[in-house]
């Protein structure tokens, strides 16, 4: 596994071209090799709960533990966060922590 920082990306789901198919928010980051496909990958949706309000949480495939223990800077400014951080607030830690956006914000999928 190649974690170079230049690997590091994200894909803001219900932002892009293909929203209407995932239709809920989410943002997917990982580590994603230039020649396509990832090495691994975890998501933050956020879920209504209500009263509660809207919720941040963390998933990562089980393959993906590793990569995740990669990125002890993402969890770093993840705690510097509210407990009910918005889609906006943690896309700007990834871009602090110097992930690429590569979003397909109204471009044609290949």
């Amino acid at each position: 596994m190649d974690t170079n920082i230049k690997n590091r990306g994200f894909f803001w789901s219900n932002k892009a071209v293909y929203k209407d198919v995932i239709g809920r928010p989410e943002i997917l980051f990982g580590l994603y090799p230039e020649e396509g496909g990832t090495y691994g990958e975890m998501k933050i949706g956020w879920v209504d709960l209500g009263e509660y309000g809207i919720c941040p949480r963390l998933e990562i495939f089980g393959d993906s533990v590793q990569v995740f223990a990669s990125f002890p800077d993402v969890l770093t400014e993840m705690t510097k966060l509210p407990n009910l951080y918005t889609q906006e607030q943690f896309v700007e830690v990834l871009k602090k922590c110097h992930f690429r956006d590569l979003t397909a914000y109204g471009k044609e999928i290949k």
